[in-house]
C-alpha cells in the first residue's frame, strides 16, 4: 500500500516597512509536501529564503515635485542581506530620466554610502515600490513626447522593478511646468548640451510650447532669440 505524502508545515515572523516607513512583523506560512525527491525540501529552503529576505524598499527625493528634479531609489535584497539598488535621477520638467545606474552593495554599504548620503545631501522620504516604479515609468514616457531617452544605463538599472506592478501604486504624479515642458541647465549641462535640448524642444513644441532657464538663472521662453547661450 502506497503511504500518501505528509506536509511539512512551518511559521515564519517577516518584517516588512510600509510605504509610510512604518515597521510590521508578520507571520508567513510556509510548508512542503514530501516526495519522493528533493523537490520539496528545495522549494521548502526557497520559501524560508524568501521569509528572511528584506522586503524591497523604495526612497523619493524630497521636494521633487515642487523642483521637479531628484533621485528614485528602488532596492531589492539577498537572503544574506546584499542590495541590489536601481538609482534613477529625473527630471520631471522635461529630460525624463537624466541620469540612471544599478549598483550592487552589502546591506551596510547601501545604508551609509547611498542612503545616507543622498538624504543628507538632498532628503529622503519611503515610497512605495509600486509608486516608484510607476513614477520612473512616467518620467521616461515623458520625456520621449519630445524625443529625450532615458539614460543608457536606465536598461540595467530598471532590473530592480522586477516582480513590482505600477497598477498597484497610489500616488499620481505630474510632470512639466503649467502643462508645459520646461528645461533647467543643470551645473554639469555644458552649453552646447542645453543647445541641443533646447533646439528639440523648439522641433517638437513649437516656439511658444516650451521654457528654460539658464545656470545663470535667467528664465527665457521659447520665442526670445537663439543663441543666448
Amino acid at each position: 500500500m502506497t503511504r500518501a505524502p505528509f506536509a511539512f508545515v512551518a511559521f515564519l515572523w517577516r518584517r516588512r516597512t510600509t510605504a509610510s516607513g512604518e515597521l510590521q512583523v508578520i507571520c508567513v506560512r510556509v510548508g512542503a509536501e514530501k516526495t519522493s525527491n528533493d523537490a520539496g525540501n528545495r522549494r521548502l529552503k526557497w520559501i524560508m529564503e524568501q521569509a528572511k529576505k528584506r522586503p524591497t524598499e523604495a526612497w523619493l527625493g524630497r521636494g521633487i515635485e515642487q523642483c521637479g528634479m531628484g533621485y528614485v531609489i528602488v532596492a531589492r535584497f539577498k537572503a544574506d542581506g546584499e542590495a541590489e539598488a536601481g538609482v534613477f535621477l529625473l527630471d520631471m520638467k522635461c529630460l525624463g530620466v537624466k541620469d540612471a545606474f544599478l549598483s550592487r552593495l552589502s546591506g551596510a554599504e547601501y545604508q551609509t554610502r547611498l542612503v545616507d548620503q543622498i538624504r543628507g545631501h538632498s532628503g529622503l522620504d519611503p515610497i512605495s515600490p509600486a509608486c516608484a516604479r510607476r513614477l520612473v515609468e512616467d518620467a521616461v514616457a515623458y520625456g520621449r513626447r519630445f524625443g529625450f531617452e532615458p539614460h543608457a544605463d536606465f536598461r540595467m538599472a530598471q532590473r530592480v522593478f522586477g516582480g513590482i506592478n505600477p497598477a498597484e501604486a497610489e500616488r499620481t504624479f505630474t510632470f512639466g511646468d503649467n502643462g508645459k515642458p520646461m528645461y533647467i541647465q543643470g551645473p554639469n549641462d555644458s552649453p552646447e548640451f542645453a543647445a541641443q535640448v533646447t533646439a528639440q524642444l523648439l522641433r517638437h513644441c513649437g516656439r511658444d510650447g516650451f521654457n528654460f532657464v539658464l545656470a545663470r538663472g535667467d528664465m527665457l521662453g521659447s520665442d526670445e532669440p537663439e543663441g543666448r547661450f
